[in-house]
């Protein structure tokens, strides 16, 4: 019940949306495509006002949280210097679910797809005006 009310708050713009400015998203972004192929394969992904989903594979054997703390830490270098803020940017720890077959990669990607259309309608692009869709399947 908490996890649906949570997904609730966050899919309807609640908390800080500092992810509602375009330069932050880019620097995000920036970071998730300095990590692919690095640290893992980056399938697909969404930036939303205040979270993110991501859809990857991992490259190495580190934990998941040390992969992404690696995005989120550069973001959070970058976004301290080019705002002047000397807040926290991500809440700690990271929310992921292990998908065990295609089926279930399946689901996921058309979570993403339809997080989008539901915001931008049918016609979406990598370059969507308030978030980002990225497909790399």
């Amino acid at each position: 019940m908490m996890m649906r009310k949570m997904e609730y708050w966050l899919n309807n713009g609640y908390g800080n949306c500092i992810l509602r400015r375009e330069d932050v998203r880019n620097v995000l972004v920036e970071a998730l495509y300095y990590y692919n192929n690095k640290e893992y394969l980056l399938h697909t992904f969404v930036v939303m006002p205040n979270h993110v989903h991501i859809l990857l594979s991992s490259l190495t054997n580190k934990p998941i949280n040390n992969i992404i703390g690696k995005v989120k830490g550069f973001t959070t270098f970058q976004l301290r210097k080019s705002l002047g803020i000397n807040e926290d940017i991500w809440q700690k720890g990271i929310f992921d679910r292990i998908l065990r077959n295609w089926d279930e990669f399946e689901k996921y990607v058309d979570y993403i797809v339809n997080i989008i259309q539901s915001i931008n309608g049918p016609n979406i692009t990598n370059n969507s005006p308030k978030y980002f869709l990225k497909a790399c399947l």
